[in-house]
């Protein structure tokens, strides 16, 4: 299921001005960036992440995007999966 304009729209004008500066300071970053989207609950499932992940299209290079619950306990082992394979990454690179 794809993710419309209007619906990236949407993600990108519900963020604050220090979420912003943020976005623009990792812009500039050679790391490697995970971005987690906690509470996702609150937001609905599969398609509320689709939504949210279009609207972090075009920003700093993330890795990954992963939707979280913490509250309900999901998306966690998605989460340290791709912890854990960046992390991996990071050690063959050094040596």
């Amino acid at each position: 299921m794809g993710t419309s304009s209007l619906d990236c729209e949407t993600v990108r004008s519900r963020r604050g001005k220090k979420e912003e500066q943020i976005l623009s300071l990792l812009s500039h970053s050679k790391r490697k960036i995970l971005l987690v989207l906690n509470k996702m609950d609150l937001l609905g499932g599969e398609e509320a992440l689709e939504k949210e992940e279009g609207g972090y299209q075009g920003l700093p290079p993330f890795v990954r995007i992963v939707g979280v619950s913490a509250y309900k306990n999901q998306g966690l082992e998605e989460l340290l999966e791709a912890i854990f394979l960046l992390s991996s990454l990071r050690t063959s690179l050094l040596r």
